[in-house]
């Protein structure tokens, strides 16, 4: 997963699905730099995990026609190339408000997905992200003594980022826990 390299349509998937990356894409867009790569850059490792529970997801939480429009929506398949609603419609036999429907629906059953995770992949995900978490701190705290405001801004937003993401499967557990005790 390490090696992997974000698409823009991938890191803007993650947008629609994690609302907190947010700021970071669009200080990526800001600076005309190719989105790709800054989002794929040890800077933003957390967008790898983010993105490998995202895979999971698609493949388990949507159907083939679900997926199929989420692909070409996001330029996820190997073209890379986003398409619009008029241009997916055709293919379904469908409107294109209708495609849009179905991509809202796929996006909300992805955002389920992976908010119903088992106690145990919870607990390695918050573990995974206290680490992201503590590592972009550190570096965040490098760059501010080396002088360096972007990308200090930008550890620090990640490191964030990994906190609110940590505390949510955090909530998320002590809630079902509290559930099976009733």
């Amino acid at each position: 997963m390490a090696g992997h390299k974000l698409t823009g349509g991938e890191a803007r998937l993650l947008v629609a699905v994690f609302d907190h990356l947010k700021p970071y894409y669009e200080q990526a867009k800001a600076k005309l730099s190719i989105v790709a790569n800054d989002m794929s850059n040890d800077q933003a490792p957390t967008l790898l995990t983010y993105y490998g529970l995202l895979q999971e997801a698609l493949v388990s939480s949507l159907d083939a026609r679900e997926r199929t429009i989420i692909e070409k929506r996001y330029g996820l398949l190997n073209s890379g190339k986003c398409y619009a609603y008029e241009e997916i419609a055709p293919k379904f036999d469908i409107t294109p408000d209708r495609i849009r429907q179905l991509e809202d629906r796929a996006l909300r059953k992805i955002k389920q997905y992976m908010t119903e995770l088992n106690d145990e992949e919870t607990a390695v995900a918050i573990s995974l992200l206290d680490a992201k978490a503590q590592e972009h701190l550190e570096h965040a705290v490098g760059a501010k003594g080396q002088r360096d405001a972007v990308s200090g801004d930008v550890y620090m937003h990640n490191c964030i980022a990994c906190t609110n993401a940590r505390n949510k499967l955090a909530i998320q557990l002590e809630i079902r826990k509290f559930k099976e005790q009733r």
